[in-house]
């Protein structure tokens, strides 16, 4: 009797080790299927969300007065105060990116009349506009309001890495591609994102598996300060106008 008794007694001890093993383990089970369902919500969380990011740009004297300095050095002399006041009035400018998963606006963060007028006065003065089927900046120019069609950047990704706010950002080279002529026109060294990936950037920058936190093209140098994440930022298009090519656009402000 007291052999069965001391069986019974083993025995329930295996039962309730071998309960304890099955309930640990579905436990473990249960753990793991919330942690992957915690970084696939986190990840959709980011890719659904709209936003804004916001940008320094370090600017360089533009082109027209570059230009002058250049092929005519006596007559820039006479002027060169002047191209000082707009890289200085250009520098305290910020702007910001307002996007979402296909939409996105880029524009000039404009605080007084005096640094409106200085951007009057850019070629590339207005607002970038994107869609899944349209790319353009919107600008007015001799009472005249104008969608001019940007041109396609062809890109070559680098092995080159570094954080930018946080995010691992890799560098890309891009060389925009003429309408006419396909050939390239001017280079964009440009800084992206994967860990946020929508593809937009400043000035009408994409086309990169990413969103671009830093921008180098012509003398704009673009530097993201701040990303704010919010859900269902509403962005409107702007005003319509005549839509024009780049090349029709320059000729016209010549």
């Amino acid at each position: 009797m007291m052999v069965w008794d001391h069986w019974d007694m083993h025995s329930g001890i295996i039962q309730h080790f071998v309960f304890s093993i099955q309930s640990m383990v579905n436990i473990i089970k249960i753990i793991k299927t919330t942690l992957v369902w915690v970084v696939l919500l986190s990840s959709t969380q980011v890719f659904s969300q709209s936003g804004t990011v916001k940008y320094n740009n370090e600017a360089e004297m533009s082109y027209y007065y570059s230009n002058i300095k250049e092929n005519y050095p006596e007559k820039f002399k006479k002027i060169q105060h002047f191209a000082t006041y707009e890289k200085k009035m250009m520098n305290l400018i910020n702007y910001k990116l307002v996007f979402s998963e296909h939409q996105s606006i880029f524009k000039p963060i404009v605080k007084n009349n005096e640094e409106k007028m200085i951007l009057t006065t850019q070629k590339e003065g207005g607002v970038y506009y994107k869609d899944s089927v349209s790319n353009y900046f919107n600008t007015i120019r001799r009472s005249e309001t104008f969608d001019v069609q940007l041109a396609e950047i062809k890109w070559e990704i680098t092995s080159d890495s570094k954080e930018i706010l946080g995010y691992k950002c890799f560098k890309a080279i891009g060389h925009k591609i003429d309408i006419d002529s396909s050939e390239s026109t001017s280079k964009i060294e440009a800084w992206f994102t994967e860990e946020i990936n929508l593809s937009h950037g400043p000035m009408g920058i994409n086309g990169l598996p990413g969103l671009v936190l830093e921008a180098h093209f012509d003398h704009y140098h673009f530097y993201a300060t701040e990303i704010k994440f919010e859900s269902h930022k509403e962005i409107s298009k702007p005003v319509e106008g005549k839509s024009i090519d780049e090349n029709q656009y320059i000729k016209l402000i010549r």
